[in-house]
C-alpha cells in the first residue's frame, strides 16, 4: 500500500513540478521581452530627465529577468527556447 501511494504522490509532484516549470519559462520569456524593449527605449530617448526613469525601469527589468533566470537554473529547468550563455547577451 504505500508503494502505491509514494508511485502516485512522485507522478503527482512531477507533473506539478513540469508545469510550474512552464509557467517560470513563460515568465522568464516575458521579462527578456521586457528588458529588451526596455533597453530599445533607453537607447533612443535623448532627454536627461526621462532618460533618469527609463534606467531605473531598465535595472528593474533586468534584476527582473536575471530573479527568474537564477530561479530556473535552482530548480534544474531546461528548455530549449532558453540557452545557456543568453543572459550574457543581455547583461549589456
Amino acid at each position: 500500500m504505500a508503494s502505491s501511494f509514494l508511485g502516485r504522490h512522485k507522478g503527482r509532484s512531477s507533473k506539478l513540478i513540469k508545469e510550474y516549470d512552464e509557467k517560470l519559462l513563460t515568465q522568464i520569456a516575458m521579462a527578456m521581452t521586457d528588458w529588451n524593449k526596455v533597453k530599445d527605449n533607453s537607447d533612443r530617448v535623448i532627454n536627461a530627465a526621462i532618460d533618469d526613469e527609463l534606467y531605473y525601469q531598465r535595472q528593474l527589468a533586468r534584476a527582473k529577468y536575471l530573479y527568474l533566470y537564477h530561479e530556473a537554473r535552482l530548480r534544474g529547468t531546461k528548455s530549449k527556447q532558453l540557452m545557456p550563455g543568453t543572459e550574457k547577451k543581455f547583461l549589456e
